[in-house]
């Protein structure tokens, strides 16, 4: 299990789920909380070696960690203990990770692509997928503000529940009735 303070950035670390622009953005804030992890949960994909090498490069090694494929349990166990969850993909079908740090309570800070607006819809900081400066921004408000955060994490409990078993089943009734 990991201890400490990281963000958690889940899925895999390939070139569309943007791991150089969220180790960018880290390395920004990375000497005012000293203590802050990144913590890249999924298998290792198409740029998962230069990711490991520009955390080199910025002297970041030992506060950047890719886990490789977990499993549920462990995976649990992460968001459970994250204090942000990170999803700057660079495009999505839907966006799961985003449900599951609501589930647990986890703010997030999030690209706006338009699945994941959609999904996160008011409950997460939505920033641009490339810009560094707004994702390391956004992670600061989340650390330093704690209305902010209680906040974000109250909506993304809320939100969650428009993706509830039943919730799904009365909209697919409403289709079928509708035919």
């Amino acid at each position: 299990y990991i201890l400490g303070e990281y963000i958690l950035v889940v899925g895999r670390v390939e070139a569309r789920k943007n791991p150089i622009t969220a180790i960018k953005a880290f390395a920004l804030i990375a000497p005012k909380y000293p203590k802050l992890r990144l913590i890249f949960a999924g298998g290792l994909g198409f740029q998962s070696e230069q990711a490991k090498i520009l955390a080199q490069k910025l002297g970041l090694e030992d506060r950047i960690q890719f886990l490789g494929f977990t499993d549920k349990k462990v995976l649990a166990n992460l968001y459970a203990h994250a204090r942000i969850v990170l999803f700057p993909s660079l495009y999505e079908g839907f966006g799961l990770p985003i449900l599951e740090a609501f589930y647990y309570g986890i703010p997030v800070v999030a690209s706006n692509t338009p699945a994941v607006s959609e999904v996160a819809a008011g409950a997460a900081l939505l920033v641009p997928s490339t810009d560094t400066v707004a994702i390391s921004h956004a992670i600061s408000q989340l650390l330093d503000d704690p209305e902010l955060r209680a906040s974000l994490i109250e909506r993304g409990t809320l939100r969650l529940q428009n993706y509830s078993w039943e919730n799904s089943a009365e909209k697919l009734l409403g289709v079928i009735n509708s035919i």
